[in-house]
């Protein structure tokens, strides 16, 4: 447990000791007030007599260094504005533990992102993306539950400290009562932590599960339902969501049974010292009334540091997990050494570039070149290798051996960031964000303005039928684009990649879902785009051999070069023909 705490706290370092620093004070000021009470029943109960209890000794000769007098209204003053001050010193500190808990989610949320995106690509592929959005929310904010309760959890002590030392100083026996009450709450209800602790961990992995399921669900949403196969997906969901109501159902069973027990056992060690004090030790009525005080706050104190104990073993797995998660990804960060900006004024070139995947060739002694300003379209059946190829030449993958040059720097010298920033990519497996035409294009990039949108929406031809819709640029695209066709879906896609201005545009498939009159006017517009970009184009339909300035047929891991028709197979005039 003490690196738990370790790991909670380091988390919120400022804030952390801030919170300890007001829970020291607010038991220094208790204690203060405890004290005063005890004078304070002297001279109600028993006017004149001294009090001869080591707290009450020292309370009434620090009043008298303070110059007050040992009297009912300033001693009743001092209990009570001790007490309100310990209150409010209590409230800010656990406001400011609240607040801390707030930064601790906020922090593993933007951690995760940070990991998550600088993590290398053949890793995110393997990885689950329902677990990373489970530990962005459930994960998230359980950890700042565990966290707010560790800090109440310390508050607890703290406050349970103070009334041990309170108890000492006014008799041993009291603090060996405490002491006692303590011992069998703590180790009598040890099996109901564990128990806890238990449940809460399947809790957080159910959870994931869960959330796992759902997401996979969703982006097959269109054809589950197509199929009217959603009963069984809920068959599927059916085993975590049980395992989740089981895990909960665990968890508020064992609050209620160590609820009870514990009031129960409250009882009757207050009934038995009550009577041990009376018939055999004697007590005074007066140190009677505040023994009784004081043991009260003390199992009051003790209960809720149990409830905090069960609580934060509830919640410790969700911070584990989410802790463990980022750790992962930490791991796995993406090599970013080079620093040099690139240009792309002559060409890319692969040179004898070999690559596997978990020692399955893909890419077997490759080597050719893509000019720049001009149309490269690498052909070739599904699973050639040819998304593999751009993947290599975008940074996702390093070569097993070989080089990849771009006007001649070797790309592990170029800095990843500007490489990147300088690609358009239009991935084959498009989904747009259900948000707007501007959103989708921007990417939350507030710099991009809209006359900026609109250049990519021209050169994309799309601003005609967006300049259509409705809203226009502010026209919701529904669930992964839906409701725009799959025509208007792509030109959306590569728009978006034409607004940064980049030196590579990259198309991946990018038609090979469309209807043959879409796919002719897509390829109309790419060979405009030419003077202004080099373009790097994935297919296997034939039309875009008539649109190519280099052709290259990749097959089982090995690329040819082609002779480029200036007729498409299906007998039509070449579109550069057409265009020229």
């Amino acid at each position: 447990m003490t690196s738990i705490y370790q790991k909670f706290f380091a988390r919120s370092k400022r804030k952390s000791a801030a919170v300890v620093a007001c829970l020291l004070l607010a038991g220094f000021l208790e204690m203060v007030g405890l004290g005063a009470m005890l004078p304070l029943f002297k001279v109600v109960i028993q006017s004149g007599q001294q009090d001869e209890t080591v707290l009450g000794r020292y309370t009434l000769e620090l009043l008298s260094f303070l110059g007050i007098p040992a009297q009912i209204l300033p001693l009743t003053g001092v209990v009570v504005a001790a007490l309100i001050l310990k209150t409010l010193v209590g409230f800010f500190a656990q406001t400011y533990a609240d607040m801390a808990a707030n930064e601790v989610s906020t922090n593993f949320r933007r951690e995760l992102l940070a990991k998550v995106f600088n993590a290398r690509w053949g890793y995110l592929v393997s990885r689950k993306s329902g677990t990373i959005a489970n530990a962005l929310s459930d994960e998230a904010s359980r950890a700042g539950d565990a966290y707010s309760a560790a800090a109440r959890l310390i508050a607890n002590s703290i406050k349970s400290g103070i009334y041990f030392l309170v108890a000492v100083l006014i008799s041993y026996k009291l603090a060996i009562a405490g002491l006692a009450i303590g011992g069998i709450m703590f180790f009598g209800f040890a099996w109901i932590i564990r128990m806890s602790r238990t449940a809460g961990d399947r809790q957080t992995q159910a959870t994931s599960q869960l959330v796992s399921h759902v997401s996979d669900a969703m982006g097959n949403l269109k054809a589950i339902k197509a199929m009217d196969r959603q009963d069984h997906f809920v068959r599927l969901f059916r085993r975590s969501i049980d395992s989740l109501r089981a895990a909960i159902r665990r968890q508020v069973i064992l609050r209620q049974i160590r609820t009870v027990s514990t009031d129960i056992v409250i009882s009757i060690m207050f009934g038995a010292g009550f009577f041990i004090s009376i018939t055999f030790f004697d007590v005074a009525f007066t140190d009677l009334i505040v023994m009784a005080l004081v043991t009260g706050q003390a199992a009051t104190t003790w209960r809720m540091l149990q409830d905090q104990l069960q609580n934060l073993a509830e919640l410790e797995s969700a911070f584990i997990a989410a802790d463990r998660l980022i750790g992962e990804f930490e791991d796995v960060a993406e090599h970013r050494a080079g620093t040099r900006v690139p240009t792309l004024a002559t060409a890319c070139e692969f040179q004898d570039v070999t690559f596997a995947h978990v020692e399955q060739p893909v890419v077997k002694n490759v080597s050719f070149t893509i000019p720049a300003n001009q149309i490269t379209v690498l052909q070739g059946p599904s699973g050639a290798g040819k998304t593999t190829l751009i993947d290599l030449l975008l940074g996702l993958y390093r070569p097993d051996s070989g080089r990849i040059l771009v006007d001649g720097v070797d790309l592990d010298e170029i800095s990843t960031a500007e490489w990147r920033g300088a690609i358009g990519y239009v991935p084959q497996e498009l989904t747009l964000l259900h948000s707007t035409v501007r959103e989708n294009i921007t990417l939350g990039n507030d710099a991009i303005t809209d006359a900026e949108v609109y250049e990519a929406l021209e050169l994309a031809g799309a601003r005609g039928f967006v300049d259509a819709l409705p809203d226009g640029l502010d026209e919701q695209v529904g669930e992964m684009g839906g409701r725009l066709s799959g025509g208007q879906r792509q030109r959306v896609a590569i728009a978006r990649a034409l607004v940064g201005k980049p030196k590579l545009l990259v198309l991946d498939e990018v038609t090979s879902a469309l209807d043959p009159e879409t796919e002719r006017a897509i390829c109309e517009n790419v060979t405009g785009l030419q003077s202004a970009f080099t373009i790097v184009a994935i297919t296997h339909r034939p039309i875009w051999a008539s649109v190519a300035d280099t052709l290259y047929q990749m097959q089982e891991g090995t690329l040819t070069r082609l002779p480029v028709p200036r007729e498409s197979d299906e007998g039509d005039v070449g579109l550069r023909a057409k265009n020229a």
